[in-house]
């Protein structure tokens, strides 16, 4: 393919920045990342990554709940069904970060827990033992600990 031809025997021209399509500029930066260009004729060479988006008027008889279910089922699709030698496939929707937002924060539940007893522990026992040597111990010394944990674990 001739790359500088503007006639209509060649409708696509593949240059970056600006692609020439049956004689309309098309702009592919905002889509196109990584990209090493021939110094000669700024034909594109390499690719490393395309961004691609894809928008649709929802039908009248769908809820949020169907377009949640039908954003999953087209990442389950690129990510376990489809399959090719040249590319890599990452598909991305507001559900698909949402569910891995969740997914990520029930993994590192255990490790709050955890981080959350030795503050609490920590807090209480230094609580315990300035008040002890300052001589004003008493019950709600205790709670005063494990309140001020729960404060500052609650900020974050």
């Amino acid at each position: 393919m001739n790359v500088n031809s503007s006639d209509m025997d060649q409708p696509i021209s593949l240059t970056f920045p600006i692609m020439d399509v049956l004689g309309k500029d098309l702009d592919l930066s905002p889509y196109f990342f990584g990209v090493e260009v021939n110094a000669t004729d700024h034909s594109v060479k390499f690719l490393k990554v395309i961004g691609i988006q894809f928008r649709a008027n929802l039908p009248d008889n769908w809820d949020k709940y169907d377009l949640q279910n039908y954003e999953r089922g087209l990442t389950a699709y690129f990510q376990n069904e489809m399959r090719s030698d040249l590319l890599n496939i990452y598909a991305f929707s507001l559900t698909y970060t949402s569910d891995e937002i969740v997914r990520t924060g029930l993994t590192i539940f255990p490790f709050l827990a955890v981080g959350f007893t030795i503050m609490s522990i920590f807090s209480v026992v230094t609580i315990f033992y300035s008040s002890m040597r300052m001589g004003q111990i008493k019950f709600l010394t205790f709670l005063f600990g494990y309140f001020t944990t729960t404060r500052s674990f609650l900020n974050s």
